[in-house]
């Protein structure tokens, strides 16, 4: 933008000093100034439109301002008239669209210039009998200001520009981030509900195999009860591909946790000792289905990788905080990278503000010592309309006291 505007302003320069220069040889000025003025077209034609001389900066730029200026003043002395300032105007308005400083310089080097050069003209009279050059710096400090306008101007429109464009690459990278959120979302709202269901489903299944000579009864329930796991998983997946999952929190997180027990213990045959506190608080929807999805989570790894059958399952409110532990009597626990799985426990509970860890199993808790243990840790709050009903509860309560 700024480019193609001082293109458009040298060819109107390079348009207006050939005029001045025609009007000037219309009035037979000597042809020493004619030669001057030729000069001075020449030398700003030559930097304006010829790639290899366009210099803005720097010495050479320095170079080109001084010859300029020497030309301009050459005309001043030559011509004595209002019209020869033209060329030490264009100077200013040039030098002053560049830089503020420099055209401040260039502005009263060139009055200097102005008033000099009349003062040679006119054969070294007394300044008394030309203070009319006085009043006329008013005439270059108007070209100072409108050029540093201009500039200021150009310079505002630039970084508006800059400032569009930035917002417009962070819109996209916010479009970025947000399409690949909801896809981590989706594929881990399919890992947690479709894995343990799958999961409760082929432990179902290989049990029913091994009972189906034996005891038809059982394998028939069993199936069944495969068959509601299975209906289940599909209805949760319908609810994954609406995107429901994350927007609302579970019906009520203390029951959902005791049916998944429940669940879990009859589908894949293991026993879990839970302690939990008998009720539970409101929390905000990511804290409880960050709890409720670890605990999904940590089940089916248990089952799946570590081979475990027994669980000790710790659920309770602390210091502020709520604190989920899951042991198991699985396959040693190793240190190394998390899964998928994990990963996606892992971002959940950040989410929440909590830590997790994950370690080996310890000793005197019924578990075998290389056993795994996971343990969470949310700061407690509560849901907004919880908190608020319980404030207006207790100030109601002390209000009836006498």
């Amino acid at each position: 933008m700024a480019d193609r505007l001082e293109r458009m302003m040298g060819i109107i320069v390079t348009m207006l000093i050939l005029l001045i220069g025609w009007m000037m040889w219309e009035d037979g000025r000597p042809a020493a100034m004619q030669g001057l003025i030729a000069g001075y077209l020449a030398l700003y034609a030559l930097r304006e439109f010829i790639p290899y001389f366009r210099v803005s900066r720097g010495w050479p730029y320095a170079v080109y301002c001084v010859a300029q200026w020497l030309l301009a003043f050459g005309i001043v002395i030559y011509d004595g008239d209002f019209i020869s300032q033209v060329f030490l105007f264009v100077l200013v308005a040039e030098v002053s669209f560049r830089s503020f400083r420099a055209g401040a310089v260039m502005t009263l080097v060139s009055y200097l210039g102005f008033a000099i050069g009349h003062w040679i003209h006119y054969g070294y009279p007394s300044f008394e009998e030309i203070s009319y050059i006085f009043p006329r710096a008013f005439e270059y400090l108007i070209f100072f200001g409108i050029s540093s306008l201009a500039r200021l101007a150009v310079m505002q429109r630039q970084q508006l520009g800059a400032a569009y464009e930035r917002l417009a690459e962070s819109a996209v990278q916010l479009e970025r981030q947000t399409i690949l959120r909801e896809r981590t979302r989706v594929s881990r709202e399919l890992h947690d509900t479709m894995g343990h269901t799958l999961l409760a489903a082929l432990t179902g299944v290989k049990a029913s195999r091994k009972l189906m000579g034996s005891d038809p009864a059982l394998v028939g329930e069993m199936l069944e009860q495969t068959q509601e796991q299975l209906v289940k998983g599909l209805r949760e997946v319908r609810q994954v591909v609406e995107l429901l999952q994350e927007e609302r929190s579970l019906p009520s997180l203390l029951p959902a946790i005791e049916a998944l027990i429940r669940e879990t213990e009859r589908q894949m045959e293991v026993t879990i000792d839970a302690d939990l506190p008998p009720s539970l608080p409101r929390f905000a929807p990511k804290v409880e289905m960050a709890l409720y999805r670890a605990l999904q989570e940590g089940l089916t790894n248990g089952v799946r990788h570590g081979k475990c059958g027994k669980f000790d399952f710790l659920l309770e409110l602390s210091n502020d905080m709520i604190v989920f532990q899951l042991d198991n009597d699985g396959l040693p626990w190793r240190e190394q990278p998390y899964g998928f799985g994990l990963t996606s426990m892992q971002e959940r509970v950040r989410e929440t503000g909590g830590t997790l860890s994950v370690r080996a199993g310890k000793k005197g808790i019924g578990m075998r010592e290389n056993g795994m243990s996971l343990r969470i840790a949310i700061p407690f709050k509560l849901q907004e309309d919880e908190s608020e009903l319980a404030d207006a509860e207790g100030d109601y309560n002390q209000s009836d006291r006498p």
